[in-house]
């Protein structure tokens, strides 16, 4: 059963000269066609449901009617349009400031505090200590709450929010405040309690926070829902949005556009990280702003081919080596290959596999080659190297024909079968052909 349902909800907002005349200007201004009134949908139809023990985390820029939603949400304000359906208790930090006294002692608020969540005085007695023993605030007890700072009145509201024990708890941006180990403190409790089985709102500007806490993600732009769903998805393709230009920026219309964005988001990240591990001087990459930087492979991933991203993606472990398409066995290329086993351990081997190839018209025949072992896709490195040259007697000519690799994997798996298959991206096509080989075991 849902702990909360949220239904074609909406939120307006009416501005305009009804505000500022009586009834008399009302009627002649009507009548004359002077009668103006604005309207601004905060939110408009909003729809998800969550269970028992969800983590929703709501993304979004500011002004995308995230902290209006909640509002609707916990009961403060009515839709315009739509329904909520909660099922147990709220407890609700959605500004750090409110439901406090100034002039109260620490003490007295906690428990002002605690009643206007609805608990009982008997459960605060119960409580209290816990509350402030987390929030640190041991020596404050029967200070006034004005004397406080900043990070001290957030971990008491946060403290209060979260050891009462709710159903549903929402939060607006709390997590970030107060010190480092505060933070941390906050979100071993935040697993603390959706582990308990509560089901929790949290609103935030951190997309790694959403990441390593929620399990689902609601974004919101401009009041209007653009995508309900997994954390990884719809945070990559969030991430992406926020680092290109406005100028240039694109809301994702649907589920599989936010799941392409998604794959080339996270294809992008490991070809920057490859790439600075594979750069000698990298003084350049650290300069390059990441806006740039990410335009720059995001430009390279389009003009990929559709089987030459689909390798990339099996290369980098994003995608399973199932989701590519069927092999053909290249007959028109000429191929030669020497591997020999070196580190072998007791749980590990590798493999240096140094080849090169030919087609029927003594040219080089692609432009990318990977391996495929088992489950695996490795990378195949296309190189002009000296070793290749030697070993099999090129000409200077035939040097960029030269290829190597070298694999690693547990030893139990590594010689499951005896043979491993090259696959060939070819220069003009955007197709590939595989060539397979006999792997000794010897």
């Amino acid at each position: 059963m849902n702990v909360l349902e949220v239904n074609n909800v909406s939120i307006r907002y009416v501005t305009g000269d009804f505000k500022e005349i009586g009834l008399k200007e009302y009627i002649l201004r009507k009548i004359t066609g002077n009668y103006k009134v604005t309207e601004f949908w905060a939110d408009k139809d909003v729809s998800f449901s969550l269970k028992k023990g969800d983590m929703l985390g709501i993304c979004g820029s500011n002004g995308a009617g995230k902290s209006t939603l909640l509002k609707v949400i916990t009961g403060i304000m009515e839709p315009t349009r739509g329904s909520v359906v909660r099922r147990g208790n709220v407890a609700a930090l959605l500004e750090l400031a409110s439901g406090f006294d100034g002039d109260l002692t620490v003490r007295e608020n906690a428990y002002l505090r605690g009643a206007m969540l609805g608990y009982t005085r008997d459960f605060m007695d119960k409580t209290y200590k816990q509350i402030i023993e987390f929030a640190e605030l041991e020596n404050f007890e029967d200070r006034q709450f004005k004397q406080l700072s900043s990070g001290m009145k957030s971990r008491l509201a946060f403290s209060i929010a979260s050891l009462v024990n709710p159903d549903i708890l929402i939060l607006d941006e709390v997590l970030s405040v107060g010190d480092g180990a505060f933070r941390r403190k906050s979100e071993a409790k935040m697993r603390e309690i959706i582990s308990s089985g509560a089901t929790t709102i949290l609103v935030s500007h951190s997309v790694a926070q959403i990441r390593e806490l929620c399990n689902k993600v609601l974004w919101l732009d401009h009041g209007k829902q653009i995508a309900f769903g997994p954390t990884q998805e719809i945070c990559d393709a969030y991430e992406h949005f926020l680092a290109t230009p406005p100028k240039m920026q694109k809301i994702p219309e649907n589920i599989d556009e936010i799941s392409e964005t998604s794959l080339n988001y996270r294809l992008y990240l490991r070809l920057a990280e490859k790439e600075r591990r594979e750069t000698k001087d990298n003084t350049f990459l650290k300069q390059e702003p990441t806006n740039t930087k990410e335009n720059r492979w995001m430009n390279y991933i389009d003009s990929l081919t559709k089987v030459e991203r689909g390798f990339l993606l099996c290369a980098f472990n994003i995608l399973p080596v199932n989701t590519l398409p069927d092999l053909e066995e290249k007959k028109d290329c000429s191929l030669w290959i020497d591997s020999k086993k070196v580190n072998v351990t007791d749980d590990s081997i590798e493999i240096d596999l140094i080849g090169w190839a030919i087609d029927q018209n003594n040219n080089c025949p692609f432009k990318q080659i990977y391996l495929l072992y088992g489950e695996k896709v490795y990378f195949v490195q296309k190189q002009d190297r000296p070793d290749v040259a030697t070993h099999f007697g090129l000409t200077h000519a035939e040097k960029s024909y030269g290829f190597c690799c070298s694999i690693k994997t547990e030893k139990k798996e590594i010689f499951k079968r005896d043979e491993i298959e090259l696959a060939f991206l070819s220069f003009y096509e955007s197709s590939y052909s595989k060539k397979t080989i006999q792997l000794s075991t010897d």
